[in-house]
């Protein structure tokens, strides 16, 4: 019945007030349609989105543009609390704990040593084993951060950070990956920080294993430096 005294509404319009109308009509139902089809090919992500990736995929459809996104940004869980459990850190310029001998290279004043994955599938990674501080219901939510330099272009658009748990048993009950890149930058050699919130299931016992990496299937140059993994029982 709405639909009545809107018809009559439009037709007390002018000509050019009603071929206005028509046309945004017109040019939104298009671009609603578009952007069904950016999500249903991948080119939108379904959550994670922010206005620089959003202006990365605008009006785009090619193949190039399918699964480019990447970064993560888990909200807190509805009326949650974060009881933190543990932090670690590493730039690179010692032996840290929880972190293995990563390869490094020296990079100048700034940054001195940093990480280098030139030619290289995996470098650094963080092994954790659960307590029972880890343990609850509800799960752990990760904040993770590290500085990204990239040597040639695009380098890191198909690594990927990573995050196992396993089991006492060794059995893998966690597997989640994410694109370091929020998306493909042509820009290099610039030193760039990323911050990244995950969400993940709960650790079943003590004893239970969790592992960070980032994996570089292209064997891509590219550096990574000042790493921050902070975790935190969802409560």
């Amino acid at each position: 019945m709405a639909g009545l005294p809107l018809a009559f509404a439009f037709q007390e319009l002018s000509r050019w007030k009603r071929t206005t109308a028509w046309s945004a009509a017109v040019l939104l139902t298009g671009y609603n349609l578009l952007q069904h089809y950016q999500y249903h090919t991948g080119i939108l992500s379904a959550w994670d989105m922010n206005f620089s990736k959003y202006r990365y995929v605008f009006l785009k459809t090619a193949a190039r543009y399918r699964y480019c996104l990447g970064g993560n940004e888990d909200i807190i869980p509805y009326k949650a609390h974060l009881e933190p459990i543990l932090e670690a850190s590493n730039d690179f310029e010692r032996t840290y704990p929880y972190f293995g001998t990563p390869y490094t290279i020296d990079h100048g004043a700034e940054h001195n040593r940093v990480c280098d994955y030139t030619n290289r599938e995996y470098n650094f990674s963080i092994d954790l084993k659960a307590d029972s501080t880890f343990l609850g219901d509800r799960g752990i939510y990760a904040e993770i951060a590290l500085d990204r330099f990239e040597l040639t272009p695009w380098a890191c658009t198909s690594a990927m950070f990573t995050i196992e748990m396993t089991d006492t048993s060794g059995t893998n009950f966690t597997y989640y990956a994410f694109r370091i890149n929020e998306f493909p930058s042509e820009t290099i050699q610039t030193w760039k920080r990323f911050t990244y919130h995950v969400e993940l299931t709960h650790v079943r016992e003590p004893g239970d294993q969790m592992k960070m990496y980032i994996w570089n299937p292209g064997r891509k140059a590219f550096l990574i430096d000042n790493v921050v993994v902070k975790l935190y029982r969802i409560i």
